[in-house]
Formats: C-alpha cells, structure tokens, sequence
C-alpha cells in the first residue's frame, strides 16, 4: 500500500498538467495538503497578479476536481501558509478556520500545519471537532495522546509537494513518483 501526499496545493499552483500525467502513469490516490486562502501577496505561493480567489472560488473549484478527479482527495494545509500561522492559533483561530473548512464541503477533516508548527488551541480544536492531523515527530510530547495522527512510515508513505522547492517538488522528483506502484490508499483510508 503507498499513501502518496503532496503539500501546497491551491487554487493558482495545482500543476493540473503533472498531476493528470502521473496519475495516468501510476494510476496513484493522492492526498493534496490544500492551503485554503492564499491572500498575503507577499507569500510565495500567489501569483504575480496577486488575485486572490474568494472561499466560495475555491471551493467550488476543489468539488468541480474532485468529482473528475476522485483519485484526488483535499486536507488542510492552513488558511493562508503564513510563516508559521498555525503556531500562534488560538483555540478560537483554529475553531473558525475548521468551521470555514467543514463549511466549504471540499474537505476531508484532515489537517497539516504549514512548516509542521502547531500550537495547543489547534490541537484542541481538531481533536474536539473530530479531525486528524498530520504530524512531525518533533511534535510528539506536546501532541494530545487521544488526537488521531498521521504519521509518514518509510516504504509506505511517499510525500512530495505540487511545486519544486529544490527536492521533491512534482517536476524535480518526477522519477521518484514515476515508480510508484499501488495499491495506493488516501490518508483518511487509512486514518478511518
């Protein structure tokens, strides 16, 4: 079984083109850590346009992928990709940003914080709420025992990003998906 992720997948970067190729190929599940409302301009993930799609857009967008596409499946991967914006969310922060998610209905109730940084008010929230998260093992001692979590295992758990970041973005590691062979499973397959 492969459980195949990529993160930083969003409404402008979604590398359509290599994510179709490779699903053609390998005939992958992927899970796609989704960044809910890429609107700092400053990020590096907008466009030089600086449009900013609203949530309606956005979800719209990902229900339209995933009934064409139900080898894709969208977690949340923060609201913005701020640096470091789940580390410093409060309980309150996290609760509207799940309700936003829960409420767009493109969602499966997966969550990733950007760059791995969590706080306590996050977990709390996902736990509360029913959802999972994908987690760093730096995060362990802090982690609540009773939140389910998502961790990578070597041989199983192939992770990547939708744009090249220097390693294993989906053009520059494009050899390393080339091989994978399933069956593959979603995160939430395996975390149900």
């Amino acid at each position: 079984m492969i459980i195949f992720d990529l993160d930083d997948f969003l409404y402008e970067h979604t590398h359509l083109d290599e994510l179709d190729s490779l699903h053609t190929l390998t005939d992958c599940k992927v899970t796609l850590f989704t960044i809910m409302q890429p609107c700092n301009p400053e990020h590096a993930y907008c466009s030089k346009s600086q449009y900013v799609p609203t949530l309606d857009q956005t979800a719209c967008y990902l229900a339209y992928l995933k009934k064409t596409r139900p080898w894709m499946e969208f977690a949340v991967h923060g609201y913005t990709h701020t640096y470091l914006e789940c580390q410093y969310w409060s309980y309150e922060d996290a609760e509207r940003v799940l309700r936003i998610a829960e409420e767009m209905g493109c969602f499966v109730k997966g969550f990733k914080a950007p760059y791995w940084e969590t706080s306590m008010g996050l977990y709390q929230a996902l736990r509360e709420r029913g959802w999972w998260i994908a987690d760093h093992p730096r995060n362990e001692e802090k982690r609540p025992l009773d939140l389910p979590v998502y961790k990578m295992a070597p041989g199983v758990s192939v992770h990547g990003h939708v744009h090249d970041i220097g390693s294993n973005g989906l053009r520059e590691a494009r050899a390393v998906y080339e091989k994978m062979r399933g069956p593959f499973a979603f995160i939430s397959e395996v975390m149900a």
